[in-house]
């Protein structure tokens, strides 16, 4: 009564899918916890972050390295991205030829940490940067 309703590829890929099923082979997503978190600071115009940085440069992502996650000391989970930028003009300042910098945000396994007021940054994406140590 099927014969010419599914193809032999179709009836393959059914008893293959069937079979990986049953043998666990499938990997299922876990689910994803999202953490949203703002480390808000007061909105500054470019005069009040040239005053304010210990470095001002221009450069470009090169690379982004695995988000890193711990427990700070309120016990609140914080993740955080490390980015390597080449430098390509010192504009104040002295700094490496490559440097890394730090934003908040990123994932570790099932949980991913969103944090809005931080820049999202990609590699080979340029950018211009207001830098300063924090404590």
């Amino acid at each position: 009564m099927l014969k010419g309703i599914f193809t032999k590829r179709t009836v393959l890929g059914i008893v293959l899918l069937t079979a990986l099923l049953s043998a666990g082979v499938l990997y299922v997503m876990p689910q994803v916890q999202t953490i949203n978190r703002s480390g808000l600071q007061a909105a500054t115009d470019v005069p009040e972050l040239s005053r304010s940085a210990k470095a001002i440069m221009v450069g470009a992502v090169v690379d982004k390295l695995p988000s890193r996650k711990f427990v700070d000391e309120h016990e609140e989970t914080i993740i955080y991205t490390e980015w390597v930028v080449g430098v390509q003009r010192r504009v104040k300042g002295e700094a490496a030829d490559r440097i890394t910098i730090r934003t908040l945000g990123g994932r570790v396994g099932p949980t991913e940490m969103v944090a809005e007021d931080q820049p999202t940054l990609q590699v080979g994406e340029r950018v211009l940067l207001f830098l300063r140590h924090d404590q």
